[in-house]
Parts: structure tokens; C-alpha cells; sequence
């Protein structure tokens, strides 16, 4: 994944943009600045979760793999989060995008609310015998249509996606942090 790298590399310009305008943002608004802080360390942090998923994939025990790929998709949402917060600091409305929605959609379907996902339309379950490093089975009842849906998803691929778009993301926050009034 090439992003993975670029993002690395754009977290850490982003903590350095921070670190330029951080003693007027602390004067000027000391809420704002701990939360520009705090979702500096969950996108770090998240990146090191998303990190190990991406070296070393989920794992061969069933358990892991359970745990590893909650935490992936838990990951990405609250790096989503964060990513949003920082843009909120320097009011801009953050929407999430089309990759970012896919990504959340999908963790909210099968590590959210799979029993009641979508308000009680569909209730869902991951096949334990399709979960690889790259793709699940998805099973889905849908109670409008009275019927189950089988879907195998690439959620590698949709990571993929999801990481070049937060990539983007970091680096327009970066030229927004360094042509803000606080310089």
C-alpha cells in the first residue's frame, strides 16, 4: 500500500504543522488545541493498529481474527473521527467522503449493529469459514424483501481506498494548519 507510507509521512508534518502554531492556538483556544492534540494521537495511533493489520493480515486463530478485524474496522472509524475533529478546529465542515462511507458503512454493518443495522432491516453475520486476510462473507437477512443475501467484500480493498482518501485529507489539513492565522 503506498498510501501507508505517504500517510506516515503526512501525520508527521501534520504534528510539526501543530507544533508551529501551538502556543497561539493554546492561548486563543485551549479546548481546540487538546482536541487538535487528542486526534493527533488517535491518527497515530490508530495508524499503528491499521499498521499490523496491513504487515502481518489478521491472523490464523478465529478468535484473532475476530478481534484483529473489529479492531481494524474500530480503527479506521475513530481515525474518520479525528481526521473530522481537526477540520472542525478550523471550521470547516468535514463530510465523509465516498470511500470513508463505504468503510463505515461496512463496520457498522458486521461490528456495529449487526443484529439491528439499518433500523431493524437487516440483521447480519460474517461467515467464519470466508474471513481472510482480504475478504469476508457477509450473510444478510432483509426483512423488506424477505430474504438472505450472500455478499463476499474486499475489505482490504476498501481500506486501500479508504487510506488514500485520508492521505488527501491529511494533506490539505496540512496547508490549512500552515496558512492559518495563527502563524
Amino acid at each position: 500500500m503506498n498510501s501507508y507510507n505517504e500517510i506516515k509521512k503526512n501525520i508527521e508534518l501534520l504534528r510539526k504543522s501543530l507544533q508551529k502554531i501551538g502556543d497561539k492556538l493554546l492561548k486563543q483556544s485551549p479546548i481546540n488545541y487538546n482536541i487538535f492534540c487528542a486526534s493527533m494521537d488517535i491518527i497515530e495511533d490508530s495508524m499503528l493498529g491499521i499498521e499490523n493489520y496491513i504487515e502481518h493480515g489478521l491472523g490464523k486463530d478465529f478468535g484473532e481474527k475476530y478481534l484483529k478485524l473489529y479492531g481494524l474496522m474500530q480503527a479506521v472509524i475513530i481515525q474518520q473521527d479525528a481526521i473530522k475533529e481537526i477540520y472542525k478546529i478550523f471550521e470547516i465542515n468535514y463530510k465523509y467522503k465516498n470511500n470513508s462511507k463505504d468503510i463505515r458503512h461496512l463496520r457498522n454493518k458486521i461490528a456495529g449493529h449487526p443484529v439491528d443495522y439499518n433500523r431493524g432491516e437487516f440483521v447480519t453475520f460474517l461467515s467464519r469459514a470466508e474471513i481472510t486476510d482480504k475478504t469476508l462473507g457477509v450473510f444478510s437477512y432483509n426483512k423488506s424483501e424477505n430474504k438472505d443475501e450472500i455478499d463476499e467484500i474486499n475489505y482490504y480493498s476498501l481500506l486501500q481506498n479508504y487510506l488514500d482518501e485520508a492521505n488527501d485529507c491529511l494533506e490539505e489539513l496540512i496547508e490549512i494548519v500552515n496558512g492559518c492565522s495563527y502563524n
